[in-house]
C-alpha cells in the first residue's frame, strides 16, 4: 500500500529539489537567495505554493531538466519524467486495500490503485470515502501521488456507499484496476 523506505527517500529527494528550483524561479521563497537546506525547514505552505506554480507553468520542468540534465541520475530523470505523464484531478478516494489506495477519476470513470509515499493514506485522511485533489504519476511501474493531498470531507448516503462498493467490486472482477501509467 506504500513505497519502500528507499523508494520514498529517492522520490522525496528528487521532488523536493525540483520544488526548490520552482520556488526560486517563481520567487516564492521568503528570501531570494535562500539555501536549499533552509528551504527544507520551511512549512508545507511554501512547498505547496511551489507545487502549484509548477502546475500552472508546465515549462518549469523542461527548464529544470535542461539546466540540470547532466547532474541528474537516470533514476532522477525517470522520476521527473513521471510528472509529464501525471494526472491532476479531483478523485474519489474510495478505500484502502492491502495493496492500494483506490482512487476513482470521475471525469474519465477510471479507477486507479495508488501507492502511498511514506505514511499510509488512511492515516492522513479524516474519512474514507472522501474527495481528494491530487496529482498521480508513474513511479517504477506503480502509481503514486506527489505528496500533496487536498481533502474535501463529504457526507455520503447509504445508497451512495453501496453504489461505490458495487462499482469497486465490478472493476476488480473485470480486472480493470489501473496500477501503472507507464
Amino acid at each position: 500500500m506504500k513505497l519502500t523506505t528507499q523508494e520514498y527517500r529517492e522520490y522525496l529527494k528528487t521532488h523536493i529539489r525540483f520544488l526548490y528550483f520552482v520556488a526560486r524561479k517563481c520567487e516564492i521563497l521568503p528570501t531570494p537567495k535562500m539555501a536549499f537546506e533552509d528551504f527544507l525547514d520551511l512549512d508545507m505552505n511554501v512547498k505547496f505554493a511551489a507545487r502549484n506554480a509548477f502546475l500552472s507553468d508546465d515549462t518549469l520542468l523542461d527548464k529544470y531538466l535542461k539546466i540540470f540534465k547532466n547532474r541528474l541520475s537516470a533514476s532522477e530523470l525517470d522520476i521527473l519524467g513521471g510528472f509529464k505523464k501525471s494526472i491532476s484531478n479531483s478523485f474519489l478516494f474510495l478505500k484502502t486495500t492491502k495493496d492500494y489506495n483506490i482512487f476513482l477519476d470521475r471525469e474519465n470513470e477510471k479507477i486507479y490503485g495508488v501507492k502511498a509515499l511514506g505514511d499510509p493514506l488512511d492515516t492522513l485522511i479524516s474519512q474514507i470515502p472522501t474527495f481528494v485533489t491530487a496529482i498521480i504519476l508513474p513511479f517504477r511501474g506503480k502509481i503514486i501521488y506527489d505528496g500533496f493531498l487536498g481533502e474535501t470531507p463529504t457526507k455520503f448516503t447509504k445508497e451512495q456507499l453501496v453504489s461505490m462498493e458495487l462499482l469497486y467490486k465490478a472493476v476488480m472482477e473485470e480486472n480493470k484496476l489501473i496500477t501503472h501509467l507507464d
